[in-house]
C-alpha cells in the first residue's frame, strides 16, 4: 500500500512535531519513504520550496519520495 501525503500534513508535521524531540517519528518517516510507501505529488516540493526552512531542507533531495506529472 502507497500513502499520499500534502503539503499541510508536512508543515503539521515540521510545526508541531519538532525532529529533535520527535527523533523516531522522522527516522519512520525517513524509512517509509525510503521504501517508497509514502509518496507526495511534486507539487508539494513546489509549494515547500517556498518555505525554505526544516521542511524544505529535509525534503528537496528526497527525489524518490515525489511523484511527478506525467
Amino acid at each position: 500500500m502507497i500513502y499520499l501525503i500534502d503539503t499541510s500534513s508536512l508543515v503539521c508535521l515540521t510545526e508541531k512535531y519538532p525532529e529533535d524531540v520527535f527523533k523516531t517519528l522522522y527516522e519512520y518517516m525517513e524509512n517509509e519513504i525510503t521504501k517508497e510507501t509514502i509518496k507526495a505529488p511534486i507539487q508539494v516540493l513546489h509549494e515547500i520550496k517556498k518555505r525554505d526552512d526544516m521542511l524544505h531542507n529535509w525534503l528537496k533531495d528526497k527525489k524518490n519520495f515525489f511523484i511527478k506529472d506525467h
